[in-house]
């Protein structure tokens, strides 16, 4: 049986990203996450599933959100297999797609490609210690 859902767009505001460690402190995250999946059953398990995810939002060096702003975007797709249908833990998952991108910098700093079910990543990835001092620049008033 096949399911198509999606995920109303939801927001989100001023979370703090620790995903970099950048010179001039935490960065503050905003943004818009649409979602859309498909799902397949069989004998009413789960087995595989596809889904696409678009987040569009923006940074900040201010927990209110205040002050300079950069934007940021990510669009990936990712298909699980569940090898024990039904098993949530069970699902081989390769992603692939823009995993982040800040169009204020180009190449400089990004995360694009594909990651397979075994944890190898193939792609372009790209976060220099001079992309990150041009991003804290971008975010310093």
């Amino acid at each position: 049986m096949k399911c198509d859902t999606s995920t109303p767009t939801t927001t989100y505001a001023n979370q703090a990203n620790t995903d970099f460690d950048l010179p001039c402190g935490t960065i503050y995250e905003s943004g818009t996450v649409t979602t859309h999946a498909t799902r397949w059953y069989k004998n009413l398990l789960l087995v595989e599933r596809n889904a696409q995810e678009h987040i569009a939002g923006t940074w900040s060096l201010s927990p209110t959100g205040s002050g300079p702003t950069i934007a940021f975007a990510t669009d990936i797709s990712w298909h699980e297999t569940f090898l024990v249908p039904g098993d949530l833990s069970s699902d081989s998952i390769v992603e692939h797609g823009s995993f982040l991108r800040v169009p204020a910098l180009g190449t400089e700093f990004h995360d694009s490609g594909i990651n397979m079910a075994d944890g190898t990543h193939h792609g372009n990835t790209s976060f220099t210690d001079a992309a990150k001092a041009r991003l804290c620049a971008l975010l310093t008033p």
